[in-house]
């Protein structure tokens, strides 16, 4: 799609939001390539394209201020006892779609081998979110068990209304190691940021653009190969030899999240109170300052405001030489109207002055039972609505026979146009019948 904007009717008071600097890099790779293609096949090419503004996602700051009663009711329902450090993760739980586990897991027993807390002390992690399958719950299981088994695992079901609004309060630090190329934005850091919370997040996507290394907590270095040694995923993706989650299931196994760095990170948080405290509420403030919605949508209002002058003062570019049915039809070239493309295997096509008259014995009741049964039903979104179709009976059965424009015009002023093409199921329900319109048939000679 983003390809096609080349060749797309964009105009420069279009805009399409990127949430994040890596997300614009993306686009702009994307379009630069097909540029490049274009002007090798065509010649020089003038594109259009729309705006690109980098606009992030936004929370609502209030709703995560810390709550000491909530934070002490969670923590013990958790059993989480007050020296002890809890470190939270919350989204989807999914290896191939999210965020591998192991570079978390690891690297949390790793900064636990480093004696950072106190004696008797306890490191938890939470990890509330869901699982697609069972399958999935037990490798995540499996792994912990694995991979930290010293250190005290939680699973809650993040779907639910208390966890997903309430967890936060329980944790000390937030961590999302995300691997995953689904991922352009990621909301769940700024999340725990608003929660006054310092994050442990890896140097990926979004998270490059939200989490200031050093001041709000750290990033964690990642690393993939470059090109071309993913043109083999893109071909079995292209190929449909692979699906959209074995795409970026497997390309997420060629990404790295450095396991060491996370442990030193996790290992400067978990053992200084302090520090904690210092980059957590760094974190708070610019979460509100940045992130907070009053913030964003304030952005978003600029963008419109500036779109609507750019439409107001701004020719459009390679204007439709004319509005007729045909030329608007092929400006959405490859996806034409199939009403277009197809027009030769019909007898003939619905004018507006076809004549559309009642079936004898027809009834609102029978356009109702028509559509509602089962062999009519799936289309029903893309049908008349019953009303006006019941109405157009209703004129018919009054007028005798109308003109194909004139009834719909008559049942629908306005919104014609579904009504009108409508018609023609009508007919094919034989609830209707249309015949030429009548100077056509009065010209045809009699057999």
């Amino acid at each position: 799609m983003i390809a096609n904007w080349l060749i797309a009717p964009v105009q420069p008071w279009d805009a399409v939001i990127c949430t994040s600097k890596a997300v614009r890099d993306a686009v702009d790779t994307v379009i630069e390539a097909q540029t490049a293609y274009l002007e090798a096949r065509l010649g020089p090419v003038r594109p259009s394209l729309p705006q690109l503004p980098v606009i992030p996602l936004g929370v609502d700051c209030d709703a995560y201020v810390p709550m000491p009663p909530l934070r002490a009711g969670w923590r013990q329902r958790l059993g989480i006892a007050d020296q002890d450090v809890a470190v939270l993760f919350l989204g989807r739980l999914s290896f191939h779609g999210k965020a591998h586990p192991v570079p978390m897991y690891r690297g949390l027993q790793q900064a636990l081998a480093r004696n950072v807390l106190p004696a008797g002390a306890r490191l938890h992690l939470i990890q509330a979110g869901w699982f697609a399958n069972d399958a999935i719950e037990r490798a995540f299981r499996d792994g912990a068990a694995a991979h930290c088994p010293d250190v005290v695992c939680h699973f809650l079901d993040g779907r639910q209304a208390d966890v997903r609004s309430g967890i936060w309060q329980a944790a000390d630090i937030y961590t999302s190691l995300s691997d995953n190329l689904q991922e352009t934005f990621g909301l769940s850091p700024i999340e725990g940021m608003a929660a006054g919370l310092p994050v442990v997040v890896s140097d990926w996507d979004g998270y490059r653009d939200t989490v200031r290394d050093g001041i709000d907590g750290f990033r964690v270095p990642t690393l993939m190969p470059p090109a071309p040694y993913g043109m083999e995923l893109a071909d079995r993706y292209d190929l449909e030899i692979d699906d959209y989650d074995h795409y970026i299931g497997f390309s997420s196994q060629l990404i790295a999240v450095d396991t060491g760095a996370a442990a030193a990170s996790y290992a400067a948080l978990i053992g200084d109170p302090e520090l904690r405290r210092h980059m957590g509420a760094a974190a708070a403030v610019q979460a509100r300052a940045v992130f907070d919605w009053r913030v964003v949508v304030a952005q978003t209002q600029e963008l419109w405001a500036d779109l609507a002058d750019r439409r107001r003062l701004l020719r459009e570019v390679a204007p439709l030489p004319d509005r007729k049915p045909t030329t608007v039809a092929l400006a959405h070239l490859p996806r034409p109207d199939p009403f277009l493309v197809f027009a030769g295997y019909t007898s003939a096509m619905l004018r507006p002055d076809s004549v559309v008259s009642l079936i004898p014995g027809t009834t609102p009741d029978d356009v109702e039972a028509r559509l509602k049964s089962p062999i009519a039903d799936f289309a029903m979104r893309i049908l008349p609505d019953l009303g006006d179709m019941t109405a157009a009976v209703r004129h018919l059965a009054a007028a005798g026979r109308l003109q194909a424009a004139e009834l719909a015009e008559l049942v629908a002023p306005g919104r014609s146009e579904r009504l009108y093409r409508g018609l023609v199921w009508m007919a094919k329900m034989d609830l209707v019948r249309i015949t030429p319109p009548a100077t056509e048939a009065k010209a045809k000679p009699a057999r």
